[in-house]
């Protein structure tokens, strides 16, 4: 004879109880046994069905298969395959909080199975399992279980700690405060730096609308963010819907002015026409700290999916990247209103340049040690007025001249472009920028000239000779040894 269950032993007290008191009222009975009156008009009906005996007495899921689907040995390989896969990328410290991990709903969105999400996410708690982004209660009723499990001599063998990942707090977003703006009012700029690919750490500066909370454009650098990586940034953003009127973004000297500063990035934002503001709370920019956390989560397996493993790889494939994650974060929607300002690319605003404070003379810069000049077609161009030149530097990292609405390309100034006075101050190791040194290189350059002409005139006269009387010689040879002597000061004074 087969084990009775708990649950068939209940049924049959219950079940005997109601025979031996079957005049009492359903209320009473309840009281009896303890169940509900519906539960006990349920099992009297059983009764007379049966006339006062009901031949098998079992649960109703003991046959049934959909009940039998999701045994805990499948809910136990479901965990432990989790466990194994979801850490997608990490540096030399395996406890980092820039490491990627994949989220639960992802790994069931992979696995395409007939469990349900919830489903899945309740047996694996059941069997000491939870996501890495798991909070500490769902955490600490997983480690509850592993506990239970163990004291009840089942020798589950989990392959990593709950303790491992330490989920960030979640961001609490002011709410309805996006509600007073249209699309292009604000744009929320921040960078966030993790371990999107294996173990190499790469930096996601993106920018998110408030008013539609939708990312506008995302930019991949190796390392840490820098200077070059927001200009990459807000140059996509600019160009693909134009010139929001604020931009609210971190306190980075990048950004911050004050008025003991300059930052160019801030010129050239206020350049613009947009308000900047910067913040050191990340409450001030919320829309675009979840935003950071959802990129952290999801791209990393995305990447994994779509076999991206490169920085080139990844700022190729924006578009993409920008329309899975609005699509998944059902912010697709388009605006009735936008209040982006069109880009005047006749004054070069597609292009998000940054100067570079150096002084521009005789259309030249001294930088790095190298003299640039502006090219075009491998051509120098002059500069009229260094008022009309900025010398500045490209999203691209290359260095140009821009010179009124015109941008050109800055190279080494080459020797057949050159002025004499210029090859003399290269030569020399002087800076050029230097008023003083310009005005003294181009006397130097004018005495050379006139030294070589008088060399070239002596040399002509010493080998056309002509009958000279004594008197000519004698006026000649004094004029002669005056050139001279003029000619060698001159020589002394150009090899100083």
């Amino acid at each position: 004879m087969d084990k009775l269950t708990n649950y068939v032993i209940q049924k049959k007290w219950c079940l005997d109880t109601i025979i031996t008191f079957k005049h009492e009222t359903y209320k009473q009975l309840a009281n009896r046994i303890n169940k509900s009156v519906s539960t006990v008009r349920l099992y009297k009906n059983e009764l007379k069905r049966g006339n006062g005996y009901i031949e098998n007495i079992e649960h109703k899921n003991t046959n049934n298969k959909n009940a039998q689907r999701y045994n805990d040995e499948m809910v136990l390989n479901l965990g432990q395959e989790y466990e194994n896969k979801k850490l997608l990328a990490s540096g030399n410290n395996a406890n980092s909080s820039c490491n990627s991990y994949m989220s639960l709903i992802s790994y069931h969105e992979k696995l395409k199975t007939y469990i349900s999400y919830s489903q899945m996410v309740k047996r694996l708690k059941q069997n000491g399992f939870c996501s890495a982004f798991a909070y500490k209660v769902g955490r600490k009723e997983a480690r509850k279980a592993r506990i239970k499990l163990k004291k009840k001599g089942f020798g589950i063998k989990y392959s990593l700690d709950l303790e491992l990942k330490i989920p960030k707090k979640k961001e609490v977003e002011r709410k309805r405060t996006r509600l007073k703006y249209s699309f292009g009012d604000v744009v929320e700029i921040d960078g966030c730096t993790h371990y999107f690919v294996k173990n190499e750490l790469w930096t996601a500066i993106s920018s998110i609308d408030v008013a539609t909370v939708k990312l506008l454009s995302i930019h991949f650098e190796k390392n840490v963010e820098t200077l070059n990586g927001h200009q990459s940034n807000l140059e996509k953003m600019l160009n693909r819907y134009g010139i929001p009127s604020t931009i609210i973004t971190d306190k980075r000297k990048n950004f911050y002015n004050n008025e003991d500063s300059n930052v160019v990035t801030f010129k050239a934002i206020k350049n613009l026409g947009i308000e900047l503001i910067t913040t050191s709370n990340s409450n001030g920019k919320p829309h675009i700290e979840n935003a950071q956390n959802f990129i952290q989560m999801r791209l990393p397996l995305w990447f994994l999916d779509n076999k991206i493993n490169t920085i080139e790889q990844a700022n190729d494939a924006e578009e993409s990247i920008l329309k899975y994650l609005n699509q998944i974060r059902k912010s697709v929607i388009e605006p009735k209103v936008n209040h982006f300002r069109e880009l005047n690319k006749e004054r070069l605003e597609h292009f998000f340049d940054l100067e570079i404070a150096r002084k521009i003379n005789n259309g030249t810069v001294f930088y790095n040690g190298i003299h640039y000049a502006p090219y075009q077609n491998d051509q120098r161009i002059r500069v009229e007025s260094k008022f009309d030149a900025k010398f500045i530097i490209g999203s691209d990292n290359k260095l140009y001249f821009r010179i009124k609405n015109s941008r050109y390309e800055a190279k080494k100034l080459q020797p057949n472009d050159m002025e004499l006075y210029e090859k003399f101050s290269i030569n020399k190791k002087l800076p050029l920028e230097v008023y003083q040194v310009k005005t003294l290189m181009k006397t130097v350059a004018a005495g050379y000239t006139f030294n070589q002409m008088l060399d070239a005139k002596i040399e002509n006269l010493f080998k056309n000779k002509l009958n000279w009387d004594e008197q000519d010689k004698k006026l000649l040879k004094s004029i002669l040894k005056e050139l001279e002597d003029i000619r060698l000061n001159i020589r002394q004074t150009i090899e100083f």
